[in-house]
């Protein structure tokens, strides 16, 4: 006669139950026989569902129990703390606020990203997007009222402070000339390097050694290195001097392309402001294909002949 689906869940989770307490109580009490041992736990089990159903082997089994409960996810520490923030969000979602200024966000004292996932997180899979999600909540926890905020918020608070006093807002730096008029910045395209050095003259572009007008030959390579000055209206104002290791043609002239650019927007931020009107700003992310054993290029297989 088969039993129904509950009594079978109920066996189940009995015999869970009683495995993890011969695993206690064998290491426990080493000394007593295991039949005996066996003995006392049978004895506690219901009489409806019967002793002889309990075998040796089920009560070997050790069934272990995550200490959070968002062990499975991909990043449970970081996970519980978001829930355990959220509801404290829900929790006091009655109590007034107070709109939070700019200067208060810029001072803020959070942990950093470095420090939440090295030291809070343990080095888990956290983005930057977790902590900034992480920060948002920790500021509308802040936002509430400092005459009715409950104890428990700014005990939530003062344990997400950052111990060395570092800012989560990054601050901006911003590149000038050094005491020899150059100044020098590095783009990268697929495998080129370009190592550039910007100085003020009359609208020279040396790229190795060379004018920029022999080393590309073709119209629209020159034109992707011109297009940043120009678009800044300073083509005859500055002299560039570039070194490219590495790559294609092409690919060199991207290189040298998103280097000027990334300086120009660092010296001066009206120029990065027009250089992203004129979709300047955009890096193109394609890279060549591998070619894969068996075939011919990166996907075409070589040609079948039936005969």
């Amino acid at each position: 006669m088969s039993l129904p689906k509950s009594y079978l869940g109920l066996l189940g989770r009995t015999v869970r139950l009683f495995s993890s307490s011969t695993k206690v109580l064998n290491e426990a009490a080493p000394s007593i026989p295991r039949s005996i041992r066996n003995e006392r736990l049978i004895n506690v089990i219901p009489s409806s569902l019967g002793k002889d159903r309990i075998k040796d082997y089920e009560f070997e089994r050790l069934r272990i129990v995550p200490e959070l409960n968002t062990y499975y996810g991909g990043n449970p520490i970081h996970d519980s703390t978001m829930s355990r923030l959220q509801s404290l969000v829900q929790r006091h979602l009655h109590l007034p606020t107070k709109e939070l200024t700019s200067q208060e966000l810029s001072e803020s004292k959070f942990l950093s990203f470095l420090e939440y996932r090295d030291n809070y997180a343990r080095n888990e899979r956290v983005k930057v997007a977790h902590h900034r999600d992480l920060i948002g909540l920790l500021n509308r926890l802040r936002s509430i009222d400092p005459q009715l905020m409950p104890k428990e918020v700014v005990e939530t608070l003062n344990e997400f402070v950052s111990q060395t006093g570092q800012s989560t807002s990054k601050t901006r730096t911003i590149k000038t000339f050094d005491e020899n008029g150059i100044a020098k910045a590095k783009g990268k395209k697929k495998t080129s390097v370009a190592n550039i050095k910007l100085a003020n003259g009359n609208g020279l572009i040396m790229v190795n050694g060379v004018n920029y007008t022999n080393y590309f030959t073709r119209d629209e390579d020159r034109d992707k290195i011109t297009f940043p000055l120009l678009a800044i209206d300073k083509l005859a104002q500055f002299n560039v001097f570039a070194v490219i290791n590495g790559g294609g043609i092409s690919s060199k002239a991207d290189a040298l392309r998103l280097g000027l650019i990334k300086l120009l927007g660092q010296l001066n931020p009206i120029w990065k402001r027009r250089l992203k009107s004129a979709n300047l700003r955009s890096v193109d992310p394609r890279i060549v294909e591998r070619k894969k054993p068996g075939k011919v290029k990166a996907r075409k297989s070589p040609t079948w002949v039936k005969r």
